[in-house]
């Protein structure tokens, strides 16, 4: 691994296809450190500052911008540029007066632009519940957050919560069943949104699959990709036509 200042660097061709870079103009381009996110669900600050939004040329003037406070991920100043941005990130650069959101577009993920008033809100995924001291209950969401709640709340894994942000309160919630509105999260057909018609529950061989109606055409998806949003329409703006 090469060091540049403080972020690492890796060869552009090894980069997860998420990274919507180009891969032969440069051979290196910032690596990501361990974070909210995985590797292969994220992209560095660097990256989505300079490659995607190209608000900058160069990791310097990406540098800059970062040390001086003028970038927030979900209402936080971050400081390195190989901190991980994934998916439902809000990305606010006050400077600008332009605030971004990260959404998944056919095995991408993409930015939209969104109003001021909504960079305070945040789509998460429940990935894992577990009872701690006291018979409270933990939730681990998609973002790295955990959330502790009294043991009568009756979310599970698979339901979303819409949280404000930084503050982490919980503004709405959404189950995962039948009827309900989801957006897909990975794959050729992420970022596109269905009604839930049924649900067939996993076994020891199967994963728990959604049968959802995408665009008027019915499919089988593993419940594993599938993001709640809703019932009629999203909260929040999460794809370029919403």
């Amino acid at each position: 691994m090469a060091k540049k200042g403080k972020d690492t660097t890796m060869k552009r061709s090894a980069a997860p296809s998420i990274w919507r870079i180009p891969r032969k103009q440069f051979r290196f381009v910032t690596s990501i450190s361990p974070g909210p996110h995985t590797k292969k669900s994220s992209l560095p600050l660097t990256v989505l500052v300079r490659d995607v939004l190209k608000l900058t040329k160069t990791s310097k003037e990406v540098r800059a911008a970062i040390n001086s406070g003028r970038i927030l991920i979900d209402g936080i100043c971050r400081h390195r540029g190989n901190f991980p941005i994934g998916l439902m990130d809000v990305v606010d650069i006050p400077s600008t007066g332009i605030v971004y959101r990260l959404v998944p577009n056919r095995g991408e993920l993409t930015t939209i632009e969104i109003s001021d008033s909504e960079k305070n809100q945040k789509i998460c995924r429940i990935e894992g519940k577990t009872t701690i001291k006291n018979g409270d209950l933990q939730y681990g969401l998609h973002d790295g957050r955990s959330i502790i709640l009294d043991k009568d709340s009756k979310f599970n894994v698979g339901d979303s919560l819409l949280l404000n942000t930084p503050s982490q309160k919980i503004l709405d919630s959404y189950k995962l069943a039948k009827d309900s509105l989801a957006m897909v999260m990975k794959g050729e057909r992420s970022g596109t949104l269905g009604t839930i018609n049924d649900i067939k529950p996993g076994s020891f061989s199967r994963k728990s699959m959604a049968k959802i109606s995408i665009n008027g055409v019915e499919t089988e998806l593993p419940l594993s990709l599938l993001l709640a949003v809703g019932k009629d329409k999203p909260p929040i703006k999460i794809m370029e036509s919403a």
